[in-house]
């Protein structure tokens, strides 16, 4: 199967892993946390749609 990568944007800092990543969360507090958070879920959830869709398709393209 053909293997995907997501491009980072360079606009912004990529955190090392999901430990330093929750450090900077914490720097919001109150409806600031909230709304980090849900960006960040959103996000994640794109990334993962996007992904997933672009190994379905390389999959059906297999079995052809």
């Amino acid at each position: 199967m053909k293997q995907f990568k997501l491009k980072e944007n360079e606009m912004f800092y990529t955190p090392n892993d999901m430990q330093e990543f929750e450090k900077m969360m914490d720097n919001y507090a109150g409806s600031e946390s909230v709304a980090a958070w849900t960006a960040a879920g959103w996000a994640w959830n794109l990334a993962a749609k996007i992904v997933n869709e672009k190994v379905a398709e390389a999959e059906a393209k297999e079995l052809q």
